[in-house]
Order: structure tokens, then C-alpha cells, then sequence
């Protein structure tokens, strides 16, 4: 399957690259739910920062997230044979990582570019696949904005999540 690469931009899917457009990262969770983490990547691409942290973060928002409304995991996930264990997911998500960085570094190296990568990793149930989950990443160049000395500052508006502890698409929207 070949996969596109819109405006820099690629999503694997279980292990597959998506062959089509590939939406704006903010697109895709508003209109996938599940469990995410977003991470990027330092040093020209050959350090994914905090890796670990992040999916330890991603397998427990999904556990969290077994136990609550259906939606918040995908529609219709079998909640009784959803794995979301760290050890069960990871090998899910590096697959689809290992896909996703090789076609973004290539189209990076073909065009010149020493841009870093966004990586948004997202799980939720699935009835169809048998080990009852659904693996997106997906990957965008990113140039890292220059703080300077005063760092950065954040504000968030509006409600907070429903499930507190757990990072989920449905939040976003």
C-alpha cells in the first residue's frame, strides 16, 4: 500500500501506512477517538523525546479508559478483551512507529529538510481486529518554535477532561 504524504503528514494504521490524504493532527482527534500521547522528536530526527514516558502514559489512559463510557475508547470496543496493558500495546505502537519514521525521514531526506518530526500515537478498541484494539500514529514535520530566555507560556480554556487521569481524543474537541 502506498502511502501519501499530505503536506508532510503520514498516518499508519496498525502497522500500515494510510494510502489517501492524511489530515492536520488536530483533525484526526477530532475525528478519532481514543486514547493519545503526542511526542516529537530532538536532534534531527534521532531522538524521539521521552518515549517511554509517553507510552507508559497512552497504555494507562486506555486502561483508564477500558472502564468508562464506550465512547471516549471508540464507539463499540469489546471492553471485556480490550488489552490495555503497556506490555501489550507497545509492540503495537513501535511497529506502526518504526513504518511511520522510515516514510517520513526518506520524504524528509528526498526534500531536503532537516525539520523535526510531531508524533501523535492514538489507540482505541476495535471489534474487528482480533486483539481488540486499533494502533494510529501519526507524523508531521514540525519546526520547533524559538523561545529565547522567557520560555514558554500556556493558558487552557474550557471544561476540563470527563475522565481526569486519562488523555483522550474526545477532550480535544
Amino acid at each position: 500500500m502506498a502511502a501519501s504524504c499530505s503536506g508532510g503528514r503520514f498516518l499508519i494504521v496498525n502497522g500500515v501506512p494510510h494510502a489517501g490524504d492524511v489530515p492536520p493532527v488536530l483533525a484526526f482527534l477530532e475525528s478519532t477517538s481514543g486514547a493519545y500521547t503526542t511526542t516529537r522528536t530532538y536532534g534531527s530526527a534521532a531522538l524521539v523525546l521521552f518515549w517511554e514516558r509517553h507510552l507508559c502514559r497512552l497504555a494507562d489512559s486506555a486502561r483508564i479508559l477500558a472502564g468508562s463510557p464506550p465512547e471516549l475508547l471508540g464507539s463499540d470496543h469489546p471492553r471485556a478483551r480490550f488489552p490495555a496493558v503497556s506490555a501489550v500495546i507497545r509492540p503495537f505502537v513501535e511497529e506502526s512507529l518504526r513504518a511511520g519514521l522510515g516514510l517520513a525521514l526518506r520524504e524528509r531526506d528526498r526534500a531536503g529538510s532537516t525539520e523535526e518530526l510531531a508524533i501523535t500515537a492514538l489507540v482505541r478498541g476495535s471489534e474487528e481486529e482480533e486483539d481488540g484494539l486499533d494502533v494510529f500514529l501519526h507524523i508531521g514535520f514540525f519546526v520547533p518554535p524559538v523561545f529565547g530566555t522567557a520560555g514558554a507560556h500556556l493558558a487552557v480554556a474550557g471544561p476540563g477532561r470527563d475522565v481526569a487521569a486519562a488523555k483522550y481524543s474526545d477532550w480535544a474537541r
